[in-house]
């Protein structure tokens, strides 16, 4: 043996000898490392989870799982089956075994399901509690509530797309004094952000009033007070119009009055004035007095120093029977303006058959001697349209119409002005709020407002409209909260705009805020 080892001593110096060099020994380590470190799934997209021995992938919808090439990254000397590079149906889990250099394995579970997603939509924002209108413009959120609502500590209830998170959570106490930004996350990590907005309404309810629900009435200022006369109160199915009934109540001819919008006082009930309950008639203020004209149908004309006695300035006026005429108090004098007539030779009632309407213009100065100033006005025949509005001088028609509810109709959206109530300009042929009868217009802060109303499609309506240009252009006041209605009532009074009652209720409303 010891020779045998000389031997081998003797030819390895021979060899270091022959080639004048000395050679290192190499010393080769058995590994045991047996890890995926990477899984790519080439020109897919992923998010790639690791945890332990289960790797979960994500990928979009879309993606063909039944036949991917994914290049699997493992220890230094390590190899793994399925191959890298190897085609593999990933319907259902699939075991890669990794193979250390000591022969030692390991396994995971390699799951890939569709979850990714790249959507980060809010798709609903609501406000815990109070009422509220949502609407929205591309990534502005606009949330409209009551004016009474305290904005400063709100919890939000906010339903994003699926696998998505927001931030600020749903649930959230947030202060909406200002406008505040979420912030959606998709499952693939792409983010966008909103801005949502609350707007607490400018109109406040001030209270139910303690007169009868009612459309039709009509609602001015007088002496320092607000004044509440006649209107619609019911409904007598077949009842002709004007006579009345005993047994039926559809019309009321009582007066109230109030000094602060909310505390009414009855002046006279129904039945105790010398004139005839009616609607749609023209009640306006004049010459220190309140003046009565026309109205379902009636030829006569009343007027009031004080809402208690009333005068009959007279029984045939000269236009004759009609409903809904447009009358207003302008340039010192009384107009009375179209209107639709319903009724036969005989003065019977006779809607179902048919509908006459007038673009007639009559003026007067004493209630009792009126003169026909225009025959044909230039616009469309129609009436309905409730208060009237003068505007920088001159006085404007908006809208208004015959029918709304059965054919054939006919309802407007014009907007029509005049200096001396005979020349006619057209500002607009189609205003930007849909066409409309038993809507309200009127005059207040400077802008031209529109109320309510019923479309030609017999919508009732509970939008405001204004706009700061005689007409030419609208904007929507969008966050009220009164009844969808038609035939209220406005007025300017205290300084404020007040809407009182309409179709078929009895609150009071005031606009509170113009700085919208």
């Amino acid at each position: 043996m010891m020779i045998l080892r000389y031997y081998v001593y003797a030819l390895l110096l021979g060899l270091v000898l022959v080639f004048g060099q000395c050679t290192k020994a190499k010393i080769i380590v058995i590994r045991h490392e047996k890890e995926i470190l990477d899984f790519i799934i080439p020109n897919t997209t992923t998010n790639v989870v690791f945890n332990d021995d289960t790797i979960l992938i994500e990928v979009y919808p879309y993606v063909d799982v039944t036949k991917l090439t994914p290049i699997v990254v493992v220890s230094d000397g390590a190899t793994v089956d399925p191959p890298s590079g190897s085609t593999v149906d990933f319907t259902e889990p699939v075991i890669y075994a990794v193979t250390a250099l000591d022969g030692s394995v390991a396994e995971y579970t390699v799951t890939i399901n569709k979850n990714l997603s790249r959507r980060n939509d809010i798709e609903d924002f609501r406000l815990v509690g109070t009422q509220q209108i949502f609407e929205r413009e591309g990534d502005n959120i606009f949330i409209y509530v009551p004016y009474e609502t305290d904005v400063t500590n709100i919890k939000t209830d906010i339903v994003v797309s699926d696998l998505a998170t927001v931030s600020p959570e749903s649930g959230e106490f947030m202060d909406f004094t200002n406008p505040q930004i979420y912030t959606v996350r998709a499952s693939d990590g792409s983010e966008k952000d909103f801005l949502v907005t609350v707007k607490r309404s400018p109109w406040r309810k001030v209270a139910n009033g303690p007169f009868a629900p009612r459309d039709e009435h009509t609602v001015l200022v007088f002496k320092d007070k607000m004044w509440l006369l006649g209107g619609w109160v019911g409904n007598c199915i077949g009842s002709p119009i004007p006579s009345y009934p005993d047994d039926c109540n559809t019309l009321t001819n009582d007066v109230w009055n109030t000094s602060n919008g909310k505390d009414w006082d009855c002046v006279s009930n129904e039945g105790e004035n010398p004139w005839i309950g009616r609607h749609g008639s023209g009640v306006v203020v004049y010459k220190d007095s309140i003046w009565i004209i026309s109205g379902d149908g009636h030829t006569d004309v009343w007027k009031s120093g004080d809402g208690v006695n009333w005068e009959l300035v007279t029984d045939e006026a000269p236009w004759g029977q009609r409903y809904g005429p447009y009358v207003a108090v302008f340039n010192d004098k009384l107009w009375l303006i179209g209107g639709v007539d319903w009724w036969n030779r005989d003065g019977d009632y006779v809607r179902p058959q048919g509908t006459k309407a007038f673009n007639d213009v009559w003026s007067s100065i004493n209630g009792k001697d009126w003169e026909l100033e225009l025959e044909f006005a230039p616009f469309a025949q129609r009436g309905m349209i409730h208060g009237y509005t003068v505007f920088n001088d001159e006085l404007y028609i908006l809208g208004g119409g015959t029918r709304a509810n059965w054919p054939p109709y006919s309802v407007f959206n014009d907007v029509w002005k005049t200096s001396n109530a005979i020349s006619w300009t057209r500002v607009t042929n189609n205003a930007a709020w849909l066409p409309r009868l038993h809507h309200n217009i009127i005059d207040y802060d400077s802008k031209l407002w529109i109320v309510g109303g019923t479309t030609n499609s017999a919508n009732l309506n509970n939008d405001v409209w204004y706009s700061e240009n005689g007409g030419i252009s609208w904007k929507q006041l969008k966050h009220s909260f009164f009844p969808i209605t038609h035939a209220s009532s406005l007025c300017v009074f205290q300084g404020k705009l007040w809407m009182v009652s309409g179709f078929m209720h009895n609150q009071i409303w005031v606009l509170e805020d113009t700085g919208f």
